[in-house]
């Protein structure tokens, strides 16, 4: 080992050093407080921690977020924070808005189709029934026009006119007579020559 003689001079230098930094709790609580008020106004967080700022109860309530007081006062930093969440839940309100004028926009148009297509059904049944300018012939039409020919008809039917029904009847009548007197005739014919 070396060991080295120290002089005197070094040993008061040093002794004068060690009395300097001296360190006892006011140096310490002194130093701790500088540091401390040296972050506090260096770092905006804690700065914002520390600044009072009112925070409206309109903001809470459209966030739905309750801010914590810190001995009646609210802070800067959650000022801040709710700045963030008012931007977030903007955007989030008018997502559901678009979706909801979408849904709105898809309902409509399924009620739209099936209205028109009612309302289409019914005018073609009303055009058949009624008539419309494209078809001139129409149930009612020809009923309207039917009716009083057909009443015309029974007033000026004379009694002795037949109906269908009696033509067809009477026709096989005949019919039925005719082949009779044919085939007497035919057999008394038979006879005289046999």
């Amino acid at each position: 080992m070396w060991y080295t003689k120290t002089s005197s001079k070094q040993e008061k230098a040093g002794a004068k050093a060690a009395k300097f930094v001296k360190l006892d709790r006011l140096n310490v609580t002194c130093v701790l407080l500088a540091v401390m008020g040296l972050a506090l106004l260096g770092c905006n967080t804690m700065m914002d921690h520390i600044s009072p700022a009112p925070v409206s109860p309109l903001v809470t309530e459209y966030v739905g977020y309750d801010v914590p007081e810190f001995m009646g006062f609210t802070t800067l930093y959650h000022v801040r924070h709710l700045d963030l969440m008012l931007d977030i839940t903007h955007k989030m309100n008018q997502l559901k808005f678009i979706r909801a004028i979408e849904d709105d926009n898809l309902k409509h148009e399924f009620a739209a189709a099936y209205n028109s297509a009612a309302k289409l059904e019914g005018q073609t049944f009303q055009d058949i029934v009624v008539g419309s300018e494209g078809n001139p012939f129409s149930i009612a039409g020809l009923l309207a026009t039917a009716a009083p020919g057909l009443m015309l008809g029974r007033a000026m039917k004379r009694k002795q006119d037949y109906s269908p029904e009696q033509v067809k009847k009477l026709t096989k009548d005949v019919e039925k007579r005719t082949r009779a007197k044919v085939l007497a005739e035919v057999s008394s014919t038979n006879e005289v020559t046999s």
